[in-house]
This record gives C-alpha cells, sequence and structure tokens, in this order.
C-alpha cells in the first residue's frame, strides 16, 4: 500500500523500496517487510514570507523547522512513521528515543545524512 510518501508493506516477503529526496532524485532504497515507512521534506514547501524563510513545520518556540534532506522514519504502523518523520525533523534522538518504543527507526542512508 502506498499513501504518496508513507507506505506499508504487509508481509514477510521483502519488498524493496526506493526512497527519493524533495527532488525526485533516488538517494536509498531497502528491503521492507511487515513494516510502515514514511518520508517527509519540506525543501519544496518553504516560502519566503517579510524576508522570512517559512516552512509548513513548526519546531519548538514556534520556529519554521529548515533542513535540506528528505526525514524517513521504519515503523510497524504509517500513522506512527508519518508523525515521527517531524519529530525526526525537529529532535533526531528524541525520535530515536520514542521508535525504539515502537519497533521503528530513522532510516539513514550510507552517506550518513539523516533520513534518507
Amino acid at each position: 500500500v502506498n499513501a504518496g510518501g508513507d507506505l506499508r508493506v504487509f508481509g514477510t516477503s521483502g519488498q524493496t523500496v526506493h526512497v527519493r529526496a524533495g527532488s525526485g532524485e533516488i538517494i536509498g532504497s531497502l528491503s521492507l517487510e511487515n513494516a510502515a515507512l514514511a518520508s517527509s521534506a519540506n525543501v519544496a514547501t518553504r516560502r519566503v514570507v517579510c524576508g522570512t524563510t517559512r516552512s509548513p513545520h513548526i519546531g519548538r518556540q514556534g520556529k519554521p523547522v529548515l533542513i535540506d534532506q528528505t526525514i524517513s522514519v521504519m515503523a510497524s504502523k504509517c500513522v506512527i512513521a508519518d508523525a515521527m518523520t517531524k519529530v525526526a525533523m525537529i529532535d533526531p534522538d528524541l525520535a530515536d528515543q520514542l521508535l525504539a518504543e515502537h519497533d521503528g527507526c530513522i532510516v539513514r542512508t550510507p552517506a550518513g545524512a539523516v533520513g534518507a
């Protein structure tokens, strides 16, 4: 099941999933089985308003979250994976702690970037 950036694979037969950057470029792949994967980015959705760059993702102290990479999260359920992409944008360490309780993790590319 693919829902525009969030997907779920059912069963134990691994399915290869390619992860794309906001630009559309494939930046990683993984074998996913009986799990969900969600990705989120905000490079393409930023806007400059009155000289300040804004993002649809708001972090601590109400400041816009401006990250330059795509964040991908694997979890047991799509709802958890999707929600945790936003947490991972703001605080990857906190996201790792919370995801450990849900059999999940932030997907990191071989290049070492957070996300994929």
